[in-house]
């Protein structure tokens, strides 16, 4: 396991400050007596609000599915944590000490993980310590939450990549209450105020749940991307098409053919995987698919290596797919050109399922423009049943420069007036001598990478660092970048 001066500094910040609260709190009186009263068995004068802590991080590691093993970069999130609170003098801090702390201490807190894992396995929906403090200060809980947000969203960091179950827990964090039937036993809801019915006009229909499309989260997701203005316009007009033939099929009326199959053309990075889950999404929402479930694959996925292989190995994967959208990117390499090449076979099966399984399965095809429009012409099964073509542009230089600083925004860094000139400047020469392979929003991300690795070869030296410079991108973190 390799641990990162990036990933250690924004570890330790998180750490430290969650840290801080909880010793901050731990000699208040009232917060004393409720931990008392609420968990006995956990709390205790020894530990004090340390193992409440642990708990509710663990139980976030949980839901998450994350590995508490300490050689891990989440484990490793746990003992920086059990190391803190256990040293009140001094915890890690220091880079260049990690390898002797972690020699002295990974066994205690493994110990100390282990009897909290055995100790909390009922413990669900909630917080224990927001239950502590909901009763005595909700600013306190408030504040709780967001030290937790910022932790685990370093966690959720530690691979590179926040999908999206991991984006939406962590919002959950932000506005999780912790209530007490969560861990005790319900009580009798209160009777309902009665309040005078409102006065229906009787010409006036309920509202349909196609009407709320436009309000729906996935719409919403759509319309904030950067850019892609035609990906937008078609994927509404898909969407507007789909819901009036579902209302017409509710009324009664005759539907036109509707293929929910797609094709997404374009260079890499243009958003495509994307935009694909949020159709998926859409899909669902209108009742065209019984769930938004997203199975993302190539040829490697699909073909394999020897004779009467590939059916079986791609009926599975669209076995898992089924009821959702089968993602199949960089389709075009299916063919090769050679009659003997085991893709064929991944294709024929493909066009197969697809008839026998038309109302459970939705595919969408995605790779280079040219490559594509040659694919889905070698074959009339593929004619036929991919009729719509969506193109995705490249973005230009003031949509990537945006893409850049969403990540900024989101990893909570930002840039000084100096470094978004020079940083501009790059993405021009980029644009600028892009090809074929260039990868949009990938070297922007790429490029994001190289930027706060500078950054944090510069500040990790510096003593007494403040927050304010672990999160500033100065002109000088951002020279000499790539151009692809």
């Amino acid at each position: 396991m390799e641990i990162s001066r990036e990933y250690f500094s924004m570890l330790d910040y998180a750490v430290t400050k969650l840290t801080e609260f909880y010793r901050s709190i731990q000699t208040d009186p009232v917060v004393i007596a409720k931990a008392t009263e609420y968990y006995p068995w956990i709390y205790n004068k020894d530990y004090g609000l340390k193992f409440l802590v642990l708990s509710d991080v663990i139980n976030c590691y949980r839901d998450l599915g994350y590995a508490r093993d300490l050689d891990t970069l989440e484990g490793f999130g746990l003992f920086m944590l059990t190391f803190e609170q256990g040293n009140e003098e001094d915890g890690i801090h220091h880079y260049d000490r990690l390898q002797y702390l972690l020699a002295i201490g990974k066994a205690a807190s493994k110990e100390v993980i282990d009897i909290l894992d055995e100790q909390i396995f009922w413990v669900r929906n909630g917080t224990l310590i927001s239950h502590v403090l909901e009763d005595s200060d909700v600013t306190l809980e408030q504040r709780y939450h967001v030290l937790l947000y910022r932790y685990m969203s370093v966690i959720a960091k530690a691979d590179g990549i926040v999908d999206e179950k991991e984006s939406d827990y962590l919002a959950k964090i932000l506005t999780r209450t912790s209530k007490k039937h969560d861990t005790e036993p319900a009580q009798a809801e209160k009777a309902p105020k009665k309040t005078a019915p409102k006065e229906e006009h009787k010409d006036q229909k309920p509202q349909s749940k196609y009407d709320m499309l436009d309000k729906l989260p996935a719409m919403k997701e759509l319309d904030s991307l950067i850019g892609l203005a035609g990906v937008k316009e078609e994927i509404h007009g898909l969407a507007n098409f789909a819901r009036v033939m579902q209302m017409r099929k509710q009324e009664g009326l005759k539907t036109a053919p509707l293929s929910l199959h797609c094709v997404f053309s374009g260079n890499p990075g243009t958003g495509k995987t994307t935009v694909a889950r949020i159709l998926g999404k859409i899909y669902h929402f209108l009742g065209l698919l019984n769930s938004d479930k997203f199975v993302e694959t190539d040829r490697s996925g699909l073909v394999a290596e020897y004779i009467g292989q590939t059916a079986p190995k791609t009926n599975k994967v669209i076995d898992s797919a089924l009821d959702g959208v089968l993602f199949i990117d960089e389709a075009y390499s299916l063919i090769s050109g050679d009659k003997s090449d085991f893709g064929l076979e991944a294709i024929s099966t493909l066009l197969k399922r697809m008839e026998d399984n038309r109302d459970r399965l939705v595919v969408i095809l995605a790779g280079y423009t040219d490559n594509m429009e040659t694919f889905i012409q070698s074959n009339p099964g593929l004619r036929s049943r991919f009729s719509r073509t969506i193109q995705f542009e490249d973005y230009n230089e003031e949509e990537l420069f945006q893409i850049f600083e969403l990540n900024i925004k989101q990893y909570e860094y930002t840039m000084e007036p100096e470094a978004a000139t020079s940083l501009r400047e790059t993405i021009k020469s980029a644009v600028a001598g892009r090809d074929k392979e260039f990868g949009n929003a990938r070297y922007i991300r790429n490029l994001f990478e190289r930027v706060i690795q500078n950054q944090a070869n510069r500040v990790a030296y510096i003593p007494s660092v403040t927050p304010e410079a672990l999160s500033l991108i100065k002109e000088e973190d951002v020279h000499n970048l790539p151009l692809r």
